[in-house]
């Protein structure tokens, strides 16, 4: 061989381990991990989502700023009861303590209502239903894990899925996954798009953002617009009104509320009104009954915000402390907090 031939022979042998090399770079890259858009939703596209599970159903409507949850499911057991003592009816001597004691034994049975085993509840979503809605604008998958063996699709959950999810965009896409378990130290949820073969791995909060009822999903927050989003308030209460813009609310440390008509000045009644308004919790929604009787209104805080809502603090008609109400929402609010809004209100109009 001469020494030309041999340049030529090593130089063949480098281009063919090149190529060996690319070619299996490129299969790693087709068939290994990787993240794929499921559904390309942009922030706010999203119009309803249906989520199916084996103890019920969830539907998430948007209605402007707001998401609106229904649920209708199964209640989980409560805890177990420890049985009715018998009264002991050997002693002639007990015998009429016995008959009272099972007398008002069987009055307190005969006016409990049995224990409700559904739970049906139409409420504004909170934080959880929130970043549900929003990992799903868009929907991109934690990682792509191809067409998996019957073997591993049974582990995985999806050879017969106990949870479905229908998202519907406002721009006419939609999508249906089946979901399966979650994935080893639940970093995810185990998906497939209805139809076809391909695995994904998900985000938990998909799952975790749309399963349970309304103690898990609701935040019991009458305001519930993000700081930054508010341009300003009118309070009124009574004959007493006056109205506040939001200075620097994109500057977190300088942020504050002004007088409308004096906005050079931080007034610092107002902005502890407001911070007291939006960390205002309520105890639970008012049902029907109490939301009906409600009363005067004693303060009203018309919020100027991407979508403006108005908050009313309401006497309750049976003159057992306050509501805050948001239409169509209605919020049992304890003693002390109620107070406390109230106060800072009075501290507003202070001369």
């Amino acid at each position: 061989m001469t020494r030309a031939s041999m340049w030529i022979h090593l130089g063949l042998c480098a281009m063919a381990m090149a190529l060996a090399w690319r070619a299996a770079h490129t299969v790693r890259e087709r068939t290994g991990p990787s993240s794929t858009t499921l559904l390309a939703a942009e922030a706010g596209d999203v119009a309803s989502v249906d989520y199916t599970w084996d103890k019920g159903t969830t539907r998430v409507q948007r209605d402007g700023a707001t998401l609106v949850v229904s649920v209708d499911r199964e209640l989980p057991p409560g805890p177990a009861g420890k049985g009715d003592k018998k009264a002991d009816n050997g002693d002639a001597s007990k015998g009429a303590e016995a008959n009272a004691d099972a007398g008002a034994t069987a009055a307190v049975e005969a006016a409990a209502a049995p224990a409700p085993t559904r739970e049906q509840q139409r409420f504004p979503g909170g934080k959880p239903v929130g970043n549900a809605v929003k990992a799903l604008e868009p929907l991109r998958s934690k990682r792509t894990l191809g067409v998996v063996d019957d073997a591993r699709l049974t582990a995985m959950g999806l050879a017969k899925p106990a949870r479905t999810l229908a998202v519907t965009t406002r721009s006419g896409r939609s999508l249906v996954l089946e979901l399966g378990d979650a994935s080893f130290g639940s970093q995810g949820r185990y998906a497939r798009v209805a139809g076809e073969p391909v695995v994904h791995l998900i985000d938990a909060a998909v799952v975790a953002g749309f399963e349970g009822g309304v103690d898990a999903l609701v935040d019991k927050q009458p305001l519930s617009a993000e700081l930054e989003q508010v341009r300003g308030y009118a309070l009124r209460a009574g004959d007493r009104a006056a109205t506040f813009v939001h200075v620097a609310r994109e500057q977190p440390s300088k942020r504050h509320f002004a007088r409308r008509d004096d906005t050079s000045a931080k007034d610092e009644a107002a902005t502890k009104l407001f911070g007291t308004l939006r960390n205002l919790r309520g105890t639970k929604l008012a049902d029907a009954a109490v939301a009906d009787a409600a009363g005067s209104v004693v303060a009203a805080f018309a919020v100027e915000a991407s979508e403006p809502f108005l908050v009313e603090i309401v006497e309750r008609g049976d003159g057992g402390g306050h509501l805050a109400r948001v239409q169509p929402w209605t919020w049992e609010l304890s003693t002390t907090p109620a107070k406390e809004l109230l106060d800072d209100v009075d501290a507003v109009f202070a001369p």
